[in-house]
Formats: structure tokens, C-alpha cells, sequence
């Protein structure tokens, strides 16, 4: 009787592991089949660009982002891509928007060249603007506008709104009036 209880109690203890296993993998959309590279990107800027971000390849998810790092004036991005892609050496790396709330991935344009990218390899890409850049760009604006009205305000205070500009500008009219009235 005590052994049926055991094995029972070890059997549901097993399915519970095998389940944690197989959930662990489907939520972090992970197959243990799966072998993947790394490479190594470098960015002037990298925007919103985060960490498990995906990685495309001429539009097919077959990757995602790993880490982000400064490295001196460049931003270092490593990302993991299915052992099964091989990257022509002609190929462009873009940090590429993808949603109106700034959200990005990494896409890569295959090139045609004969020789391939190794893993391993530090590549030199580029970044899209996209709408945090957009938004950026317009406060700027939005802030050199306000520095002009200040600029405009304080010309025209001195000048058209002083009220010896307006008793001049009234008196022309008058001297206008009279001679239109000849």
C-alpha cells in the first residue's frame, strides 16, 4: 500500500518537472532543438531598441537581442540568430522601427555575396528614425518656436506697442485724413 502511494506521489512529482520544463521553453519561446550563433553589432544609436527584441532576417523572425552596451561612442548590440541563416557579407544591419509606440527589432536585408558573416563577427549597422525620433525632433522644434515668439515679442514691445509709436501712428493718420479730406 505504501508503495503504490510512492510511486503514485513520484509519478505526479515527474509530470510536474516535465510540464515546468516544456512551459519554461513555450513561454520564452524557446525550442530545445534549436542551436543558435552569436554576432556582434555596432550602432551610432540604437533608440528603444531592448533586450529580447526581435531579430528578422528579410522579414522572418529568426533571432532576437541579447544585450545592449555602450562601447566607447558606438553602442554594442549582441544578438543570437538560428545556426541554419547564413549571413552574406553584403548584407545591411538596421535597428528598425516597428510599432507606433516605439517599439524595434533588428532587421537584416540578405545581400547576394558569396562569402558569409562567421559567428562571432562584429558588424557595423544603422538606425532607422522612427517615432521616438520624430517626437524628439518635434519638441525641438517646438522649443526653437517658442524662443522665437519670445524674440518677436520683445522686438515688437519695443517698438509698435510704445506708446510714443502709437501717438506717432495716430497723428500721421489724422495728417492723412486732412489731406484726403483736400
Amino acid at each position: 500500500k505504501n508503495t503504490t502511494l510512492y510511486l503514485i506521489v513520484g509519478l505526479v512529482v515527474l509530470l510536474a518537472i516535465v510540464i515546468l520544463v516544456f512551459g519554461i521553453f513555450f513561454l520564452n519561446d524557446k525550442d530545445p532543438r534549436e542551436t543558435f550563433h552569436t554576432y556582434y553589432l555596432r550602432f551610432d544609436q540604437v533608440s528603444t531598441l531592448a533586450q529580447d527584441d526581435p531579430v528578422k532576417v528579410n522579414g522572418v523572425k529568426l533571432g532576437k537581442v541579447e544585450s545592449i552596451a555602450l562601447q566607447g561612442r558606438k553602442v554594442g548590440v549582441r544578438i543570437r540568430l538560428r545556426t541554419d541563416v547564413q549571413v552574406p557579407r553584403n548584407s545591411e544591419f538596421k535597428v528598425q522601427n516597428i510599432g507606433l509606440m516605439g517599439e524595434r527589432q533588428i532587421g537584416i536585408q540578405l545581400g547576394d555575396a558569396a562569402d558569409f558573416y562567421l559567428p562571432n563577427d562584429t558588424i557595423d549597422g544603422k538606425c532607422d528614425a522612427g517615432i521616438a525620433e520624430a517626437m524628439g525632433l518635434a519638441g525641438e522644434v517646438f522649443d526653437s518656436a517658442k524662443v522665437i515668439l519670445q524674440i518677436t515679442r520683445g522686438i515688437l514691445d519695443s517698438t509698435v506697442a510704445t506708446q510714443d509709436f502709437r501717438d506717432r501712428f495716430r497723428r500721421i493718420l489724422a495728417k492723412t485724413e486732412t489731406l484726403e479730406d483736400r
